[in-house]
């Protein structure tokens, strides 16, 4: 079952000790305020004005949500990862947003893999978790991961970031 959510803050208070939390970047972390995420990365990699660099960067959707989360998670002794469908040329500009916001976690680039089928092949054990909460804004996304669910021993909730 997927629940839908704007806020991090009620995704982690389904986090239980030893949860794999993935999260998406666009339009799920990352609010690009209705402005093409491509460009605006282009953008990002090229400018050397500060200025600029701060009216470019996206908001964190929920920011104050997305604390708690990270809190629940260091306590229960979980993991963050992101899954983005992005591809490794936004790897820079992906990773010079993540780092103004002090964010560390690992990025997975699935590109046009389907997101499941990504995780099922990728180098994470999966089955070394008690929970996975996937997190993401599209269904599609959303159902490719629900449909690994027979595949692996553990249990996959689902939260659609409206």
């Amino acid at each position: 079952m997927c629940i839908n959510t704007k806020s991090f803050a009620k995704i982690a208070d389904h986090i239980v000790p030893n949860s794999l939390i993935i999260i998406d970047l666009d339009n799920t972390l990352f609010n690009y305020e209705s402005r093409c995420a491509i460009q605006t990365d282009k953008l990002i990699e090229q400018t050397t004005d500060p200025e600029l660099l701060n009216t470019l960067i996206p908001q964190i959707n929920n920011l104050e949500g997305f604390g708690k989360l990270q809190l629940v998670t260091k306590w229960s002794e979980s993991k963050i990862i992101y899954l983005t469908a992005r591809t490794r040329s936004q790897q820079i500009a992906t990773r010079i947003i993540l780092s103004i916001y002090k964010i560390v976690y690992p990025v997975l680039y699935a590109g046009s893999i389907p997101k499941g089928e990504y995780l099922l092949n990728s180098y994470i054990k999966l089955d070394k978790f008690n929970k996975i909460i996937f997190v993401d804004d599209l269904d599609k996304n959303l159902e490719s991961v629900l449909q690994i669910q027979a595949k692996i021993p553990v249990p996959i909730q689902t939260f659609k970031f409206t």
